[in-house]
């Protein structure tokens, strides 16, 4: 799997391109083999002291097609980054098991047709 970090606006820390990169490992495992996933990270309002730094991080797995954003603010641009990647995440997490409840169900209903019939 390759993960694609894309992050213009600002030079991304160590630690959160690491966690970034980690969260992306997980997602692979889920049963939509991931092949790819883009994370675009995105500063769309700068922080001042008296304001909060918005960060907007985009999350697309190639294979998906669907982008999963979130829009995080905060003092500043770490804290803004890492919650934003946390929520993309978790959105596409839910996707995947909304996917995955409703092939269940259809699995299901398949097996209740063919026994009655």
């Amino acid at each position: 799997m390759n993960v694609h970090i894309i992050c213009p606006d600002f030079e991304l820390p160590e630690e959160i391109e690491a966690t970034v990169r980690e969260k992306a490992q997980k997602l692979a495992k889920l049963p939509h083999d991931l092949l790819d996933v883009d994370i675009d990270i995105r500063q769309t309002a700068s922080g001042t002291p008296h304001s909060d730094t918005l960060i907007r991080v985009g999350v697309s797995a190639r294979k998906d097609t669907k982008t999963y954003y979130a829009d995080e603010k905060a003092r500043n641009v770490r804290t803004a980054t890492n919650q934003a990647v946390n929520e993309a995440f978790k959105e596409m997490q839910r996707e995947n098991e909304k996917r995955r409840e409703k092939t269940r169900r259809g699995n299901r209903q398949l097996k209740d047709k063919m026994r009655e019939g």
